[in-house]
């Protein structure tokens, strides 16, 4: 296992320094999308993110940034009284070279930015986890004017989506809830996260479909199995998609950005990213961040589906709703065990 660890943390530091462009990832969820949960208390997550993407031979290259830059972007969040989040990120923003018409055409500016969500609504068996928060808080206020001679921003297919993802002081509001799917053709269950909401500045595109949106954005996670996830969310300006493979305090992500522009330009942009999380000074851990459904709602089908609510430090580490809700569950796991071993041995009488 720790080899495995190892390796795909080689593996994708060696890509961070091959890959380009402002950088999905970096967001309190996950592409570009964020969602209604917060880092549980103490618990800290570090990542580093970017995506290669290649404009030769394209239509238009004239107005997209130039191939195989290097701009990773760094980022650093931590969870607060388990009901806020606060996160740091360190972004380098890629060189515009459009030597036909401007001479003095290079530019590069570093960017740091802070990204900040409070969670006013724990989710709970009936209700969705709500949160507020603003993205690319202190970001330069001028980063639109520095291109603003480059860029047609009534036309998505020579506008640069890349600077508006800087947009400075982009609030917003999520709403996010944990479903069970039963009955699917390939699966006896799949859990899945949905998220919807709404935002401002770089959450609202400027021309197509992301206009007439304007700034509703949206996610749905399905976990395939414990360690892989694909996500598939719409953020305002176009649709991504990607995949997460978690193992132990480290996940890896790898997905496919801005999908709907590969209408006009041929060439994907596929990102990357990886994650570590320290929980070291937190007597929680990063899953603590979402309900999980219990082993036994996913096995036994004739049961009502009940979201595990996270314990408090009040409760004792006991859901105050329920004082014997962890006997009732040690109880029907025996009870389950048992009526296996029963049908075993019946179908071997048989």
């Amino acid at each position: 296992m720790k080899r495995k660890i190892c390796v795909m943390v080689l593996f994708l530091i060696l890509l961070s320094y091959v890959i380009v462009n402002a950088v999905p990832f970096t967001t309190m969820g996950f592409m570009k999308v964020p969602d209604a949960y917060v880092l549980p208390k103490n618990i800290i997550k570090i990542s580093t993110s970017a995506y290669i993407y290649n404009d030769q031979n394209d239509e238009y290259a004239k107005t997209l940034p130039d191939e195989m830059q290097f701009t990773p972007a760094f980022n650093l969040n931590f969870g607060v009284m388990d009901i806020a989040e606060i996160g740091f990120v360190y972004n380098l923003l890629p060189t515009i070279d459009d030597t036909v018409k401007w001479p003095n055409d290079k530019i590069t500016k570093d960017i740091y930015y802070a990204n900040i969500k409070l969670n006013f609504l724990k989710e709970t068996g009936k209700y969705p986890s709500i949160s507020i928060g603003v993205e690319n808080l202190f970001a330069d206020k001028n980063i639109d004017d520095i291109y603003k001679d480059k860029f047609d921003s009534n036309d998505d297919q020579t506008y640069n989506h890349d600077i508006d993802d800087y947009k400075a002081n982009s609030f917003y509001l999520a709403i996010s809830k944990s479903l069970l799917l039963r009955g699917i053709p390939f699966a006896d269950y799949m859990e899945m996260y949905w998220t919807l909401g709404i935002g401002l500045n770089r959450f609202v595109g400027q021309s197509g479909v992301g206009k007439t949106m304007n700034g509703i954005f949206g996610s749905m996670e399905s976990k395939l199995s414990k360690s892989i996830s694909l996500v598939l969310e719409d953020d305002g300006y176009n649709v991504n998609f990607g995949i997460k493979y978690e193992i132990e305090k480290f996940s890896g992500m790898l997905g496919i950005y801005r999908i709907n522009e590969l209408h006009f330009n041929p060439h994907p942009r596929v990102a990357f990213g990886i994650q570590y999380n320290f929980d070291l000074l937190s007597n929680k851990k990063y899953s603590d961040r979402r309900p999980t459904f219990s082993q036994i709602d996913k096995e036994a089908p004739e049961t009502t589906v009940i979201i595990n609510r996270p314990l408090t430090e009040e409760s004792g580490g006991i859901d105050t709703e329920n004082p014997l809700e962890d006997n009732l569950i040690k109880i029907r796991e025996k009870r389950y065990k048992a009526e296996a071993i029963i049908k075993e041995i019946e179908d071997t009488l048989k």
